[in-house]
C-alpha cells in the first residue's frame, strides 16, 4: 500500500512539474509574440519591456551559460583538446528575445544597448541571421565598414533578405574589393598568410566571387593544401564556366602537383586557348 501511495505521489509531482513548466514556457512565448507585434507596429519602447520580461524569466539559465561560454573561449585550444573540454550548449530559442530587443534598441538609436543584446544573441546562436544583419548595419554606420560587411555577408549566406538586398545594392561590394586588392598585393609580396586572411574576409562578404575563390585557391596551393585549392577552383569554374585562363592555369598546376598529369595537361591547354 505504501509503495502505491509513493508511486501515485511521484506521478502527481511529475505531472505538476511538467504542467507548470509548460505553462511558464507558454507565458514566455506569448510575451515574446506581444513584443514582436509591438515592434512591427513601431512601438519599440513597449516592445523592449516585453522582451525584457522574457529575458528576465530566462535569466538564471542564460547567465550560467554565459559564464561557461566565457570560460570556454578563454581556454587555449591545446587545453581544450588535452582535457576534452566541450563547447557549452544552450537551446537557440534563448537567443531570440536578445535579438529582438537589440533590434528595437537600434531603432531607437541606442546602439550601445543594441550591440550588447545582439552580441549576447550571437553567443547563444551564432547562426541568428537577424542578429548578424542588424549588428552589421550598426557597425557599418559606426564606421566599422569592413566588420559590418562581414556580418552582413554571413547574414546573406543564412538567407536574410535585408542583408542580401544591401549586398545587391553594392552596400558592401566595394569594401570586399578593397580587401581583395590588399590580398592580391600581399600574395604578390609572398605574404601568403596575410593574403589568405584578407581573401577569407572578402569571401565572407561575397562568397560566390569567382576571382576571390581563385585567389584563395592559389593560397591553399601555396600551403600544399591541394584538396581545398581544388574545391575553390572547381567552384569558380562552376560559377563561371567561361572563367579566365587564370583559374585553368592554377588548377592545372595543382593537378600537376597531385601527379594527375593528363588533367594538368588538359587544363593548361585550355588556359592557352582562352
Amino acid at each position: 500500500m505504501t509503495k502505491k501511495v509513493f508511486i501515485i505521489s511521484a506521478l502527481c509531482f511529475f505531472f505538476s512539474f511538467f504542467y507548470e513548466t509548460g505553462k511558464a514556457f507558454a507565458q514566455r512565448d506569448a510575451l515574446l509574440e506581444k513584443g514582436k507585434s509591438k515592434q512591427k507596429a513601431g512601438k519599440h519602447r513597449e516592445a523592449i519591456i516585453d522582451f525584457s520580461g522574457v529575458i528576465k524569466k530566462n535569466e538564471s539559465e542564460v547567465q550560467k551559460y554565459f559564464k561557461k561560454y566565457n570560460a570556454y573561449h578563454k581556454t587555449s585550444d591545446f587545453e581544450k583538446a588535452d582535457k576534452d573540454i566541450k563547447k557549452p550548449f544552450i537551446a537557440k530559442k534563448y537567443a531570440t528575445p536578445y535579438c529582438y530587443r537589440g533590434i528595437s534598441y537600434s531603432a531607437l538609436g541606442k546602439n550601445t544597448e543594441a550591440m550588447d543584446d545582439l552580441n549576447k544573441s550571437l553567443k547563444i546562436d551564432s547562426t541568428c541571421a537577424q542578429a548578424l544583419s542588424e549588428r552589421g548595419k550598426i557597425k557599418w554606420t559606426s564606421g566599422e565598414k569592413k566588420e559590418g560587411c562581414i556580418d552582413l555577408g554571413h547574414a546573406a549566406i543564412l538567407s536574410d533578405s535585408n542583408a542580401r538586398e544591401m549586398l545587391n545594392d553594392n552596400f558592401c561590394r566595394m569594401e570586399a574589393v578593397k580587401i581583395y586588392d590588399d590580398a592580391v598585393t600581399n600574395f604578390k609580396l609572398n605574404q601568403y598568410q596575410q593574403a589568405m586572411e584578407d581573401v577569407e574576409k572578402a569571401l565572407m562578404i561575397c562568397p560566390d566571387s569567382v576571382r576571390f575563390l581563385i585567389l584563395r585557391g592559389k593560397c591553399y596551393s601555396t600551403f600544399k593544401r591541394f584538396g581545398l585549392a581544388m574545391q575553390d577552383f572547381n567552384k569558380a569554374i562552376k560559377l563561371s564556366p567561361r572563367s579566365n585562363e587564370d583559374v585553368y592555369f592554377s588548377r592545372g598546376i595543382t593537378y600537376f602537383e597531385l601527379k594527375k598529369y593528363q588533367q594538368a595537361f588538359d587544363d593548361l591547354s585550355k588556359a592557352i586557348e582562352i
